[in-house]
């Protein structure tokens, strides 16, 4: 159940999009892709970033293209992420994909909480703008049997977080629509977490090589915590895990090649003189002892935020 407090924190991770470059299939494509995705949502991470670890990327030359896995890896994650009754108005091209065919066919449902359609009630949700009409406001489509109203004029097509209020749906006969519609307002999808402590999906970000995905966070001041995750980390007791306070952090996996390699094929960071650990604050072994002789990336992520899940919650600014 969401906290009433609030989270003002947020969690971010970092996968490169070599993670399904070797699958042999849409399908398992998908899957991958479905199982970072889950991953994300049980342990309330707001943003993905697909990062492009090729070579040509790391590239101080490079002329702004990425690889066809890393774009494959974000649009299957912005699928996913996306509410399934939402998808045909947001992605009306999806079934030109064989990767999104796939992910309505296997991938399990991401049970989050803006997954959840109309009919069960909840003080926001997620919607597409149907309608607009000057001065009157627009229709925008949440799931439910009924429409919700908003007072601005919305571009047709957006993307919009609602709150419907928190006792309950108030309706009312719209005439500008012809139809008794759920009374609305637009927030910031960041509300049901700042306000309630619900998780509210992730946005997903491309970054052309490693360097960029620190460089180019989205928030003012940037990353205040960086963990890298790699057999070559520092090994800790999860009891025993200390982590300085932050506001913003984010957690990086490396994929077929490790951390360590992609840094060194990444131009920035070479002409700066940096490796993985110098390029992150934290660089943490978090399964010391594995059975096995590598861990693929989409495991990695769900082991590795079990790993970090306690001390995120404890150490991260605002934490209920």
């Amino acid at each position: 159940e969401p906290s009433t407090s609030g989270r003002a924190y947020t969690l971010a991770i970092a996968v490169p999009g070599s993670v399904i470059e070797a699958a042999p299939s849409a399908e398992a494509a998908a899957v991958i892709a479905g199982q970072i995705a889950r991953a994300a949502c049980i342990f309330n991470v707001d943003e993905v970033v697909v990062y492009d670890d090729s070579a040509a990327a790391g590239s101080t030359t490079n002329d702004g293209t990425i690889t066809v896995a890393t774009a494959t890896l974000a649009r299957l994650l912005q699928y996913l992420e996306t509410p399934p009754w939402l998808r045909a108005a947001l992605m009306p091209g999806a079934s030109a994909y064989p990767e999104l065919r796939a992910a309505d066919a296997m991938c399990s449902s991401l049970n989050s909480p803006h997954h959840t359609r109309g009919q069960e009630w909840r003080p926001y949700q997620e919607g597409v703008v149907m309608r607009s009409e000057p001065g009157m406001g627009s229709f925008v489509d949440v799931g439910s049997d009924r429409n919700a109203h908003v007072s601005q004029d919305l571009p047709t097509g957006r993307r919009v977080t609602l709150h419907l209020g928190d006792s309950g749906p108030t309706a009312s006969f719209v005439p500008a629509f012809s139809e008794t519609m759920l009374q609305a307002r637009v927030v910031a999808p960041s509300e049901p977490r700042t306000r309630l402590g619900q998780h509210w999906g992730f946005s997903v970000r491309v970054a052309r090589g490693l360097s960029k995905v620190v460089k180019e966070a989205p928030h003012k001041g940037g990353y205040d915590l960086t963990i890298g995750t790699s057999e070559q980390g520092v090994a800790r007791e999860q009891s025993e895990l200390v982590l300085p306070r932050f506001k913003r952090a984010l957690v990086v996996f490396g994929g077929v090649q490790g951390l360590e390699e992609i840094a060194e094929n990444d131009e920035a960071l070479a002409q700066a003189g940096k490796s993985a650990t110098d390029a992150l604050s934290m660089y943490l072994n978090c399964v010391p002892g594995q059975g096995c002789t590598s861990i693929r990336t989409e495991d990695a992520v769900l082991v590795c935020c079990a790993y970090l899940h306690a001390a995120i919650q404890k150490y991260g600014h605002g934490a209920a």
